[in-house]
């Protein structure tokens, strides 16, 4: 089974923000999730597409993405070009059935850390 955590924590704002933060992202994933259409979707697609094609600008971004591969141990030095594969064949009813299937109460995990003493202010 696949489960998601959400992680979170702030000196800033209250446990109780941040667990209505999280609460709130997952139900607009739902609404765009009923809102997208077709065309929305593609052009989602074709931004991520046009990010995966944009060349790497530096030597230090090149090796990163090599260390991964490495570290890893999964040494797919061609991930972008597998990435941009599958997200030809991506759906969007994949996606809705995904965020439906993975997205949902019974696959979340939420910690939340904050400063007790700052609940209520």
């Amino acid at each position: 089974k696949t489960f998601y955590c959400f992680l979170d924590q702030s000196n800033v704002k209250d446990s109780l923000y941040l667990t209505n933060r999280i609460e709130r992202f997952i139900q607009d994933l739902f609404k765009l999730s009923d809102e997208l259409n077709q065309e929305k979707f593609n052009e989602i697609k074709e931004t991520f597409r046009k990010k995966l094609l944009k060349p790497v600008n530096n030597l230090y971004h090149q090796q990163s993405l090599y260390m991964n591969e490495i570290i890893s141990n999964e040494n797919l030095f061609n991930r972008k070009e597998l990435l941009i594969s599958e997200l030809e064949n991506y759906t969007l009813d994949m996606m809705k059935d995904n965020i439906l299937k993975y997205i949902s109460s019974n696959n979340i995990i939420v910690k939340v850390d904050g400063n007790i003493n700052d609940i209520g202010k």
